[in-house]
């Protein structure tokens, strides 16, 4: 069902399936029970509305909790088997962590590797697929990539996890749904100390790597999509620094990151516009981002309307800096206006009067009376580089 999700005939798949299962299970007189196994829920309405009494038991179930895994005590009793009782604690650190139903659960295929090999070692990275959080990933906003180096690092957020998703959950982003598929898929886990449940299927608390193998594991996963993906430490800075209204910082990784990225050809104000637009859909989740919309007495480049009254709103107008213009002048003999090619060397000049456009024009009128502070920033791009100036309105 992950492949068929992941390549986009899910549908297809959920026919197959719903057909299968009907007539493998239901009528079936030969067979007393089936156990289906997997990450996250396909929705009853899919895939299970011919079945009756379909008993769920989750990571986030104390039933059959002992059965994920391998318990402190199993491990405990095979490394003295194995006459390697001094390795508990380092065991510990290793492969332990995983919390199933407030029990602590060790992954069993690194205890047997463990056992075998005797030495530490990777032993969960790459036994399995990781599309369908690579598809999450895509969507995610900058505070997620925020958070997620936090995790990257062996650190821990605080933050919601649905107890209850489906694949049915994952056709659209929110952060909900990319952090409860990572807890499902092992890369994270809750403390069952500090959650507490906040709403029908959904708990709050603290989020973590459970243990030393799955943070290299979390981390290697997340350098392989940032590479596919062309993001590094730079670009996420440059988001940070966007909404924290620090235009230079803003200025420096996005002359970097225009300086890496785009070509010397690439010099239009439409160009300029798309990639200002795309930078900033890594807003989404907490922001509407909007487009060439009409405010005020014109039409703004690009505006950040916050989902949240916490959040300060967005406003960015984008300019060019023409190396070469033609302008109206007079040359004093008949009156006559005529026209000469200038140079302009002033992109700070040129960042100045996006400001004064924005704020002439009155793009942030409207969301000015629903009381939401805004930042405003001019962008002066030129041919790889640029020049930024900020407004507070």
């Amino acid at each position: 069902m992950i492949e068929a999700k992941s390549n986009g005939y899910y549908n297809e798949a959920i026919g197959f399936f719903r057909a299968f299962f009907t007539n493998s299970m239901k009528s079936n007189r030969f067979l007393k029970f089936a156990v289906i196994t997997g990450i996250c829920r396909i929705s009853k309405e899919s895939l299970f509305s011919e079945f009756n009494n379909v008993k769920v038991r989750d990571v986030f179930s104390s039933a059959l909790a002992e059965y994920y895994g391998l318990t402190e005590a199993e491990v405990s009793a095979a490394l003295k088997s194995a006459k390697l009782e001094n390795e508990y604690d380092n065991v510990q650190e290793w492969y332990n962590g995983y919390n199933i139903g407030g029990m602590k659960i060790c992954n069993p295929l690194s205890i047997s590797q463990f056992l075998e090999n005797r030495k530490f070692g990777y032993y969960w990275v790459n036994t399995g697929g990781t599309s369908l959080i690579t598809l999450q990933l895509k969507m995610a906003n900058y505070k997620v990539l925020e958070e997620l180096k936090v995790l990257w690092k062996g650190g821990s957020i605080t933050t919601d996890v649905s107890t209850f998703i489906t694949f049915n959950d994952l056709n659209r982003y929110n952060d909900l749904s990319l952090y409860s598929l990572l807890v499902a898929a092992g890369y994270l886990t809750l403390d069952s100390d500090s959650s507490k449940a906040v709403a029908d299927e959904k708990l709050h608390g603290v989020l973590k790597a459970p243990n030393n193998e799955v943070k290299i594991a979390f981390k290697l996963m997340l350098q392989d999509f940032y590479k596919a993906m062309n993001y590094d430490n730079d670009f996420v800075e440059m988001l940070k620094a966007i909404f924290a209204g620090d235009a230079k910082e803003f200025e420096k990784h996005l002359s970097n990151f225009m300086l890496e990225s785009v070509s010397y050809f690439d010099s239009t104000e439409a160009f300029y516009h798309g990639l200002t637009l795309g930078i900033m859909l890594f807003f989404r989740g907490d922001y509407e981002v909007k487009s060439n919309r009409e405010a005020g007495e014109g039409r703004f480049d690009i505006a950040l309307v916050p989902l949240a009254p916490i959040n300060p709103g967005i406003v960015i107008e984008c300019k060019k800096v023409d190396l070469v213009a033609t302008v109206k002048t007079n040359d004093g003999s008949d009156g006559d206006a005529k026209t000469k090619k200038v140079k302009i060397q002033d992109p700070v000049k040129v960042a100045m009067d996006a400001l004064k456009q924005v704020k002439d024009r009155k793009y942030v009128a409207e969301f000015k009376s629903k009381g939401v502070p805004f930042i405003v920033y001019g962008i002066a791009y030129l041919k790889k580089s640029c020049h930024i100036e900020i407004l507070h309105i």
